[in-house]
């Protein structure tokens, strides 16, 4: 063994006994001795403790901790394993996912190559279940380059909206700047409110064009689980961001980019909000509204003109970065807005139909 870490690979882990063998198995295949796994044991009540200690012993050559805490949520397990971590960089891996092979060597070449505070990568929407439904999400920054415009790096990052803490590793540096607790606790969508917070201070960011992750599709996943809290925890998450933002000296481009993200958010959690009971959902969407307006930098239907006259211009979505059928989007966002009978009508429809779906898929599963 050696005493210079690399990469600390954080995995947090509850009740995931039916994937976290796999998750474990894909990550400890590829760790050489500058690598360590942290896999934080969020209380698990099911085999999840069982099948950990059982794989700390069948890889007992390498840098392997299993960290047992009380049940205190993801947050709390991602801010313990972060703290932990000895590696000059931190890599997330969710307990249900796979870190693809040939990842910790790609990682390992851009560190040692550049040294960057950020390394963006790509990721697979994995559905295990349903063959030929995979897809691939590609990052929009320019590839194999370092970017030292930390206007560019907040800009793509908020026309991307890839969101997920695991899809950038972050130099630990980059972590020991944020306040504390890192990721807010008894909040979903945690990544959402820290990641930003992280981008904000990196000087540079590298893009390998490599797809690390299989980030896996299961109805029962905390994130497809519609309530009240999921809906406004989401549409608050990018409030610290706004600050940051407003309090720097960045470009307008920055505020319209983020504009541009929380309206994105804003719709997608309208829709969702369908799947609530009908007084619950009156209600949150009435919330959500006044979140939407007074989170924003820009009046909305400005932002919304300025998507539509840039969609029209170029061709594609804002800033050319990744065709999204703006004009829908668009559409649906002024139809949210102002109440529209046949947009309430079609999603209440759509929405009901998709959560009848999801509890057969999680009772039945491939059988469907």
């Amino acid at each position: 063994m050696i005493d210079t870490i690399s990469i600390s690979i954080i995995v947090p882990a509850y009740n995931v006994q039916r994937y976290v063998e796999e998750c474990v198995v894909s990550i400890c295949g590829q760790m050489h001795c500058h690598h360590e796994l942290i896999v934080v044991n969020d209380g698990s009540s099911d085999a999840t403790p069982a099948l950990l200690r059982q794989l700390q012993r069948r890889f007992h050559s390498i840098n392997f901790t299993v960290y047992d805490q009380p049940n205190l949520g993801v947050a709390h397990a991602r801010n313990q394993g972060v703290a932990l971590a000895r590696g000059d960089y931190i890599a997330f891996v969710d307990s249900d996912d796979v870190l693809r092979p040939g990842s910790l060597i790609a990682i390992d070449r851009v560190i040692r190559q550049h040294q960057p505070d950020a390394v963006a990568c790509d990721l697979n929407i994995w559905h295990p279940e349903r063959s030929g439904k995979d897809q691939l999400v590609r990052a929009g920054y320019v590839p194999d380059v370092l970017i030292d415009d930390s206007d560019t790096i907040l800009n793509v990052f908020f026309r991307d909206r890839q969101m997920y803490v695991w899809s950038k590793i972050f130099k630990r540096d980059i972590y020991e700047q944020q306040s504390l607790p890192l990721f807010p606790p008894d909040r979903i969508f945690e990544d959402v409110t820290l990641v930003p917070k992280l981008l904000h201070s990196c000087a540079n960011l590298y893009y390998l064009p490599y797809c690390t992750i299989d980030y896996r599709q299961r109805p029962a996943s905390i994130t497809k689980v519609i309530s009240e809290k999921s809906c406004i925890d989401l549409a608050t998450a990018l409030l610290p961001a706004r600050a940051l933002i407003a309090s720097a000296d960045g470009q307008p481009s920055v505020r319209l980019s983020y504009d541009v993200a929380v309206s994105y958010i804003y719709l997608g959690i309208v829709k969702d909000s369908y799947q609530l009971p009908l007084a619950s959902g009156r209600a949150v969407r009435r919330r959500l509204k006044t979140i939407f307006v007074e989170g924003l930098f820009n009046d909305w239907q400005t932002v919304l003109k300025l998507l539509e006259d840039e969609f029209f211009h170029s061709g594609s979505d804002a800033m050319g970065l990744k065709p999204a059928r703006p004009i829908k989007f668009i559409k649906q966002v002024r139809q949210a807005m102002s109440g529209s009978m046949l947009f309430r009508l079609r999603q209440a429809s759509s929405r009901r139909w998709r959560r009848m779906h999801g509890q057969i898929a999680a009772q039945f599963g491939s059988r469907i």
